[in-house]
């Protein structure tokens, strides 16, 4: 999974048992927000410690906080807390963290391993 695909906006993915839903980024002030649904903004363990301004455009907070992620080993033990769930942020529709947090929540385990090691390689 390459840094492209890993931050794309797809939000198609399979719950466990191989059904196919669709499961969304949503905007926190926008958006209705199911039951079940996980915040992954600041303040929680899931926000982006990168401030568009302050850390550069919306596409290098993004992809700070991939780097940032690939390093985060209890975090990344922790993505299965998010699969099969619509993520809550402020940023939706537009790209943010939260399309990689939901692609890695929903990759398999070799699809994780192989997207970290892409990362840590550079790219």
């Amino acid at each position: 999974m390459g840094r492209e695909e890993a931050t794309s906006a797809s939000a198609e993915r399979i719950r466990p048992g191989g059904n196919r839903n669709m499961c969304r980024v949503l905007n926190k002030h926008t958006d209705v927000i199911p039951p079940g649904a996980q915040y992954i903004g600041r303040g929680s363990k899931w926000g982006n410690r990168f401030v568009i301004g302050r850390d550069g455009d919306r596409q290098a907070v993004i992809a700070k906080h991939e780097q940032w992620l690939a390093d985060q080993n209890d975090l990344l033990r922790s993505l299965d807390e998010l699969r099969g769930r619509d993520l809550v942020c402020f940023c939706a529709p537009r790209p943010c963290h939260g399309d990689l947090l939901h692609r890695l929540a929903n990759a398999t385990r070799e699809q994780r391993i192989a997207w970290r090691r892409g990362v840590k390689a550079g790219g």
